[in-house]
């Protein structure tokens, strides 16, 4: 949460953002993850939100597919990625 206010805060938001979250093992409850849902879909609300690539293993893939789906909006291309290489690729051709 520290992370997306920080982000607002900033006004970054609106910019593209890249997270390698391979070497990443989560604590958050299914409900913690609801919460962090929930406040991105907020900041959705607020103005325009930039183009999110994401990194993970395939076994990440399937624990945060249900983020990913809260995630997804009509303005915003967010992808899921098991290459740095291929996410900065396709983050480069994206507009916001």
């Amino acid at each position: 949460m520290a992370l997306l206010e920080a982000l607002a805060g900033a006004k970054a938001l609106s910019y593209r953002k890249l997270f390698d979250g391979r070497a990443v093992r989560s604590t958050m409850t299914g409900e913690e993850l609801l919460a962090v849902c929930a406040k991105i879909r907020a900041y959705h609300q607020e103005g325009p939100v930039g183009a999110l690539a994401l990194v993970g293993t395939a076994e990440q893939t399937v624990k945060f597919a249900r983020l990913l789906g809260a995630l997804a909006a009509d303005d915003r291309p967010i992808k899921l990625f098991n290459s740095l290489r291929r996410a900065r690729a396709w983050l480069d051709l994206q507009r916001k």
